[in-house]
């Protein structure tokens, strides 16, 4: 009886992997989602791996199989702890209806702009909230009252985010 299974794939071997199983008779599902980009400036749409580095194949439940997909160039492992878990079939389809609705989209942040305030996420500064003096490309000006004084702080963007959101 076939069952669906979630194997672990080398990051950027994931086609190389899907071909491989394809050639050996294994269905495979790599669920892709929508999601917007920016690149020097621009706004674009693009897909991206819902879970990167996570394929779903169906299997026969028979280790002669199990051991022919972890062989497979680009294939980690099938995981589980003894031997691999199989999943029930209406996760899959279910995910799959979604994708096929395009329901699987990232959520689209909007950018941070001169005048906003924002918290850090990461580094000295955690927990700080400030407002956006100046953006330039991948740096931020924030300026925070520290020690009973406004200083401007330069920041990676992605150290941020936008206050209550």
């Amino acid at each position: 009886m076939l069952q669906w299974y979630v194997a672990k794939l080398k990051a950027g071997r994931e086609r190389v992997a899907i071909h491989g199983l394809g050639e050996q008779g294994f269905v495979s599902y790599y669920p892709m989602m929508a999601t917007t980009r920016s690149l020097h400036g621009r706004v674009f749409d693009a897909t991206e791996a819902v879970f990167p580095s996570y394929l779903f194949l169906r299997s026969e439940d028979d280790p002669h199989h199990w051991r022919a997909v972890n062989n497979t160039r680009g294939v980690v492992r099938l995981l589980g702890n003894e031997q691999p878990c199989a999943l029930p079939d209406r996760e899959i389809e279910s995910l799959q209806l979604r994708e096929k609705a395009g329901l699987l989209r990232h959520p689209r942040r909007r950018q941070i702009r001169q005048g906003d305030v924002v918290v850090f996420k990461v580094g000295s500064f955690v927990g700080l909230e400030g407002v956006c003096q100046w953006t330039r490309r991948e740096r931020i000006g924030v300026l925070l009252n520290i020690l009973g004084g406004d200083t401007v702080i330069t920041s990676p963007r992605d150290w941020l985010k936008i206050a209550n959101a």
